[in-house]
């Protein structure tokens, strides 16, 4: 009889930490059952260890850089889907996070010719998979693809789950595993992933949040059956159903040495290439913070983007101190530099469950963290005006026209500020009457979510099943 093999879970970065690595997944496997291919600090998985009480067992996941050839086959063959995302959805923001904001010339030469091949594959559908699969012809060639298919047969891996879909590293990883005949599985980590053609990493299943999102993967990806599209829900919000891990309120506030008589709004900041002027806005919310009286004025608890320092809001902290404080994210680095180095510890989860049910809602620049809050039914505020500084190729209008913010259309899911006049008025709103802000927040979070509990169990025991 053959040895019944093993689950994988192959984790490039810190990014699938929080999701698989320190979610319920791994509840539904032993030790033996269960391999970890990483790049990841070895501090990391030792705290997965002790947290689910088994010993895993680990493989060092190789370096891969690709050739020059490589990298202009797939940004060609990005560009075209863009072109075919932008028709299918009638919305050229698809183009918002092409080419990045500032280039050298050489970068500039290389793109130049990357758009002229992508505008002649974008003609047809076939020509776009023409170039993908030169790329992946391309991959069958290296090292890392010859690594991993030994890799796989050694260790009997029967199934393998990519955390992490547009990673380079889990690229010639995730092309042995579909050349193997082994059960393949990409998962789509966040709601804006799919519009942005970034779907680097292929499989023969994929693993959405909801109805919604499995609709976009048909649309922008014709070439994936149906059947290859699972609905598991996303690990990510599990968390917040924890209830031991809701400290008290004297707890969290003397975390922070915040007066108990006080209300928290939370500011939650972005990184600078989605948000360049964040810190302006925080200084904004600072300064309409302050009009408030004394006895009604919140604290504004400012939690950052992890992936970057603060140093860029500290004119803000020196400016206000008393009405601002910094809840710094409890992320650590690995050796290197780059955001895909940093990585989530169990203590920073616990912080943002926290965050979230004991403020009353939350500023922001139209990230994730409206959804994070909509698990407690607290209201989120969204910026929707420009500074005068300016930024190139940068306008607030062009963040909300993004595909996923249609996830909205319909609904009244957040409150909108779109002055600086109007932050003042929006919180005291907030403050007071916070049900009459986002009324429809629960259905904007099952409409992108669908609400699915558990989803980690459901995760695992999907990978047990045997393909």
């Amino acid at each position: 009889m053959k040895e019944k093999g093993k689950v994988c879970l192959l984790i490039p970065d810190g990014i699938g930490i929080r999701n698989y690595l320190y979610s319920d997944i791994l509840e539904q496997f032993s030790g033996e059952e269960l391999v970890i291919w990483h790049a990841l600090p070895n501090e990391v998985t030792k705290l997965a260890s002790e947290l689910h009480h088994k010993k895993l067992a680990e493989i060092p996941l190789m370096p891969f850089a690709e050739s020059s050839y490589q990298r202009l086959l797939r940004e060609a063959a990005r560009f075209a889907r863009l072109h075919f995302t932008a028709k299918a959805d009638d919305n050229s923001s698809a183009f918002f996070h092409w080419m990045p904001k500032n280039v050298k010339l050489a970068h500039k030469a290389f793109y130049a010719i990357t758009e002229s091949i992508g505008n002649w594959a974008r003609k047809s559908y076939g020509q776009i998979m023409s170039l993908e699969n030169r790329h992946a012809a391309s991959l069958r060639k290296t090292t890392a693809y010859q690594t991993a298919l030994q890799v796989i047969k050694e260790q009997n891996i029967q199934t393998i789950l990519c955390t992490h879909q547009r990673s380079m590293e889990s690229m010639p990883v995730m092309l042995a595993a579909t050349d193997a005949g082994i059960k393949a599985v990409v998962a789509i980590f966040s709601w804006d992933n799919l519009p942005k053609a970034t779907l680097f990493c292929r499989g023969n299943q994929y693993f959405v949040w909801s109805e919604y999102m499995k609709g976009e993967v048909l649309k922008y990806y014709p070439d994936i059956k149906e059947d290859a599209v699972e609905i598991t829900g996303t690990p990510q919000f599990d968390f917040y159903r924890k209830e031991d891990w809701i400290e008290t309120k004297e707890t969290f506030y003397q975390r922070f040495n915040i007066p108990l008589d006080k209300k928290i709004i939370c500011f939650s900041g972005d990184d600078t290439i989605t948000s360049p002027f964040d810190d302006l806005f925080l200084q904004d919310t600072c300064k309409a913070a302050l009009q408030i009286e004394e006895a009604e004025r919140p604290v504004i608890l400012f939690r950052g983007v992890p992936t970057e320092s603060s140093a860029r809001y500290q004119h803000v902290f020196d400016q206000y101190p008393g009405i601002v404080i910094e809840a710094k994210p409890l992320w650590k680095q690995a050796e290197g530099s780059g955001w895909h180095l940093f990585y989530p510890t169990i203590e920073d989860l616990k912080l943002l469950v926290n965050i979230c049910y004991h403020s009353c809602g939350v500023i922001n620049l139209g990230s994730t963290m409206g959804l994070d809050f909509a698990m407690f039914n607290r209201p989120t505020l969204y910026v929707k005006y420009n500074h005068d500084r300016k930024y190139p190729r940068w306008n607030m209008i062009d963040v909300y026209d993004l595909q996923h913010f249609k996830t909205l259309e319909g609904l009244d899911a957040v409150g909108w500020v779109n002055s600086e006049a109007e932050l003042l008025p929006m919180m005291q709103k907030l403050l007071k009457n916070p049900e009459q802000i986002g009324k429809d927040k629960l259905m904007w979070r099952k409409r992108i979510t669908q609400d699915i509990t558990d989803a980690g169990n459901r995760i695992g025991a999907l990978l047990k099943r045997v393909p």
